[in-house]
């Protein structure tokens, strides 16, 4: 004897909004001018990203390959450098790859370096007056709207620092891996304000 109650004819999906709720959501005031002046402060430090930083690399960028334009991911043919062929790679924070057939070339950012726009940054400069002005048009180009103003710019330094550190290990070894990892919105963000 259990009871069964009866499917409503009106039934309808826990996810669709009530329609009242629709219209008010159409019937919000437009964004006042606080608000839009925010909005032009965001796009102000996109621009202040643009003026310090260069473009992140793109698909298909010179990074995974060699100067005669061969991919260098998978590749049996290339080993680190001897301390005389890296000499001129190390300085700049850059690997050296010597191929078989004697030549050699600069290539990823060394393991504790943040490669970025075609530069080698010491991950120990990370959060100190050295890197302010790279931190802050980073910050400008990568941190989303949606995260939390209270964050510190020393704990978003903090999380690039560790992100980094791991994200190099990967990118620089020899020979280069198959894919590289890379900045993204989620770079600077803390537990709390991932989505």
């Amino acid at each position: 004897n259990s009871i069964v109650q009866p499917e409503s004819p009106t039934m309808r999906p826990r996810s669709m909004l009530p329609l009242w709720l629709l219209l008010a959501l159409l019937l919000l005031p437009a964004p006042s001018s606080a608000q839009t002046d925010a909005a032009n402060g965001t796009a102000a430090a996109e621009d202040a990203a643009e003026d310090v930083l260069p473009a992140p690399a793109e698909d298909g960028d010179d990074a995974d390959f060699g100067a005669a334009g061969e991919p260098l991911a998978f590749r049996t043919d290339i080993s680190p450098c001897d301390a005389d062929e890296g000499a001129d790679c190390w300085p700049e924070g850059r690997n050296c790859y010597r191929f078989v057939d004697g030549r050699t070339e600069c290539g990823s950012c060394l393991d504790g370096y943040l490669e970025y726009g075609g530069s080698c940054y010491f991950v120990d400069d990370i959060g100190t007056a050295r890197f302010a002005r790279v931190l802050t048009a980073l910050l400008g180009r990568y941190l989303p709207e949606y995260a939390d103003p209270s964050v510190s710019a020393e704990e978003r330094a903090g999380r690039l620092r560790s992100w980094a550190r791991a994200v190099g290990s990967w990118n620089s070894r020899v020979p280069p891996p198959a894919f590289r990892l890379g900045l993204n919105m989620e770079t600077f963000l803390t537990p709390s304000e991932r989505l």
